[in-house]
């Protein structure tokens, strides 16, 4: 019982607080709070006592404010958090694993290393392997195998279909036992090497002040000697090299990671993050590989979601097997009236791509399939097309970051990291970041000017935002409109027909209009593709609310949890800086989490269960503990 109060309080406190940005400041804004929100925005974690006494004695001016933003961004906290706020955050992802792990048994005194099934001396062979080519050790001739590299179909050694972790697999650990590991621990470092690679190179763009296309365009990455190890694997793999012997040693690049060039079999063959070792293997399919760099570059394109089921079945393929990753059928499906929304967007910018394979078939960049060949971008649909470069990576970026969407996306990103979800008053700001990202600033000056006018807004230098409006036919007009006109017989058409006449001309339909207007827009189905605050959604539906449920009573039991669902979509600051937050309440306490919420980006049930219990955790010896808990579940130490 006393669980669910203090999971009811944390709700209870965080949805009561959680449109503090969005609403109009009509009350004195508390500074100390301001400072602490900037530190999270800029570094993920909360301010320190002795900051905030520095601000102090600066009377927590905004050039104080300012300067201490600038300080936060010049930390490894900010270029950590950088991944977050350009949602390149891969969270719990893996890399697949493809490699092996090597079991001992002894003969005579020797270690014989084996896949599956265990051999004798005379069965072993001798082999330099990769973690050491200075020694040698023995490895069973089945397990071993270095001449066999894929199958007559196609199907590579690296790939789930081949891969050496089944038995009935005809490839072994290959040359140098390159597809294998000695032991679990082994495997999990070289898995960790390309998660490092990943947030490593996304880091040294930030802590460096390079232009922020540098971490989608460069053919530098940073990494360690494993994770250098897997691109030399590769190019085993492709046959370009026969061993490793034959390379530079993989461990000259140092364990915490250095910026260094990669090596291309072919020109072109790397652009940033997009062709490291990880992304090539987090996910299945190659055009699920590019709705993930379609989503990272453009921000939601996504249209499928207007695409039903008959439709589609009535206008795409009839034939009993039609293999849909084949070139012919992918640019058909790109031409289809239904598909061009998504296929021209992926299928064109897959053949930029064409060295990654599906998984199953290969999990390493095979340059040898690199096509180079002049080839269109789409973005839109089949009608949207924004150029054309050789069909490499390094050509799709060269097209991919020239687009006005990636500029508008990034300035999205960071208004959003900011300002929850942008409304009227960030279009300036917007308009001015993506000018930078034109001019090719880089990530901390980006997330300066950003910064700069939030604390602006917060200490008063700038008119605060206008409050929402109340007018609900001007807020249908200005928002909904653009779809609905007055032929149309949904809810919103009612509104542009009879304008302030939509409920007095239908009494008894009245409710029903103001119920269907108001779930969509708290569950954010509506207005499509956003451009409502939360404040303005907050508004519309306590606007709504007195014609959907007339009776007061009825009207107080049903409001409250709308507007928790509107406002529950809020942004987040990253997990561990929400807990080292509640911990600045009882330095003593350890606060933990009940459930792993590193991966959440918005505010939830889970997420408020989860804090408010670790909150009572914090102040379980503090005097006043009502008091505590509702300190530490401040709004400004959980939402953006």
């Amino acid at each position: 019982m006393r669980l669910v109060l203090l999971v009811a309080l944390g709700c209870a406190l965080a949805s009561c607080e959680m449109d503090h940005r969005s609403r109009g400041q009509s009350a004195p804004v508390d500074r100390r709070d301001v400072a602490n929100d900037v530190a999270m925005l800029a570094a993920g974690r909360p301010s320190t006592a002795a900051e905030l006494d520095t601000l102090a004695r600066a009377s927590f001016s905004g050039d104080a404010l300012r300067a201490y933003a600038r300080q936060l961004l010049s930390t490894a906290g900010a270029a950590e958090l950088a991944e977050r706020v350009l949602h390149l955050d891969i969270g719990g992802q893996r890399p697949t694993k493809t490699m092996a792990r090597l079991h001992q048994t002894s003969a005579g005194g020797e270690t014989i290393y084996y896949l599956h099934t265990a051999c004798t001396r005379s069965d072993a062979v001798e082999v330099k392997p990769w973690w050491d080519l200075a020694t040698t050790v023995l490895v069973c001739r089945d397990s071993y195998r270095p001449d066999v590299f894929g199958d007559a179909t196609g199907a590579l050694c690296t790939g789930h279909f081949l891969s050496p972790l089944a038995a009935t697999s005809p490839c072994g650990c290959g040359p140098n036992l390159i597809r294998c590991g000695r032991d679990e621990v082994q495997l999990a470092q070289v898995q960790s090497a390309l998660i490092a690679e990943h947030r490593g190179s996304i880091a040294y763009v930030v802590s460096h002040d390079l232009p922020i296309q540098t971490i989608f365009s460069s053919n530098e990455s940073f990494r360690s000697g494993l994770a250098e190890l897997v691109y030399q694997r590769g190019r085993i793999e492709s046959r370009e090299v026969a061993s490793l012997e034959q390379l530079p040693p993989w461990s000259a690049l140092p364990a915490r990671g250095a910026w260094a060039p990669r090596h291309e079999t072919r020109p072109g063959q790397h652009a940033g993050i997009a062709t490291n070792n990880f992304f090539t293997q987090a996910a299945d399919s190659v055009r699920l590989k590019m709705v993930d760099l379609s989503g990272a570059l453009w921000c939601d394109l996504v249209h499928s979601t207007d695409v039903h089921t008959d439709a589609l079945l009535e206008r795409t393929f009839h034939a009993a097997a039609v293999n849909f990753r084949s070139e012919a059928v992918s640019n058909e499906l790109a031409a289809q009236p239904l598909c061009t929304n998504c296929h021209a967007r992926l299928d064109y910018g897959a053949a930029f791509f064409n060295g990654m394979r599906w998984s199953h078939l290969a999990t390493h960049y095979d340059p040898r399939r690199q096509l180079d060949t002049p080839g269109p971008l789409y973005l839109m649909d089949i009608d949207d097309g924004r150029g054309s470069d050789k069909r490499n990576p390094a050509g799709f970026m060269r097209l991919a970051l020239d687009q006005p969407e990636y500029a508008a996306c990034i300035a999205q990103n960071l208004a959003t990291h900011v300002f929850g979800k942008p409304g009227q008053g960030e279009l300036a700001l917007l308009a001015d970041l993506e000018a930078m990202v034109k001019r090719r600033a880089s990530y901390r000056a980006l997330l300066s000017r950003t910064l700069d006018a939030y604390i602006s807004e917060q200490v008063g230098e700038t008119a605060p935002r206008p409050a929402p409006a109340s007018d609900l036919v001007a807020t249908v007009d200005t928002y909904c409109t653009s779809c609905h006109d007055e032929e149309d017989a949904r809810a919103p058409g009612v509104f542009a027909k009879q304008q302030e006449r939509w409920c007095s001309s239908d009494p008894e339909r009245c409710p029903d209009v103001a119920l269907a207007m108001l779930v969509s827009v708290a569950n954010e189905r509506m207005p499509k593709g956003g451009g409502l605050a939360p404040s303005q959604r907050r508004a519309m539906i306590e606007a709504l609310a007195p014609y959907a449920w007339p009776d007061p009573s009825q009207r107080a039991a049903a409001v409250p949890f709308f507007l928790a669902q509107a406002v529950g979509g809020a942004p987040i600051h990253r997990s561990e800086a929400m807990l080292e937050a509640i911990r600045t309440v009882a330095p003593d306490a350890k606060p933990e989490a009940l459930v792993p919420v590193s991966t959440l980006q918005t505010f939830g049930p889970s997420l408020a269960a989860t804090l408010a219990v670790a909150a009572a955790r914090a102040c379980s010896e503090d005097a006043d503990r009502t008091a505590c808990i509702r300190r530490a579940l401040a709004a400004p130490r959980i939402l953006k």
